[in-house]
């Protein structure tokens, strides 16, 4: 049977305490100092995003103008006999079902 000073015991438990103690304070330092890079890196991806926004409302905002830019330099051909307009589709044949009879 093994015997065991209550002294050295006490004093064994204390040690273990202050170190416990020691790496709960450095452990609130770290998360203290990372809660604020994180509030940091938060608010820069917020302001990141809203600017994504404006940029995507721009480059929309463009694509229109260039939309009108285009038609307003190559107005759609018309059809000779009513001036109704020939819409031109994809392939580059014109669709006349906008023009009524007698001159399709």
């Amino acid at each position: 049977m093994q015997w065991f000073c209550p002294h050295r015991l006490s004093q064994e438990v204390a040690e273990l305490k202050r170190q416990i103690d020691a790496v709960n304070r450095e452990r609130k330092l770290q998360q203290t100092a990372a809660g604020g890079e994180l509030a940091g890196m938060e608010d820069q991806w917020k302001e990141l995003v809203a600017k994504n926004g404006e940029i995507e409302r721009a480059c929309r905002a463009m694509e229109e103008e260039i939309v009108l830019m285009q038609a307003a330099s190559h107005p759609a051909p018309q059809c000779v006999a009513c001036s109704c307009v020939i819409f031109a589709n994809r392939i580059g044949v014109s669709d006349i079902r906008a023009c009524l009879p007698p001159h399709l």
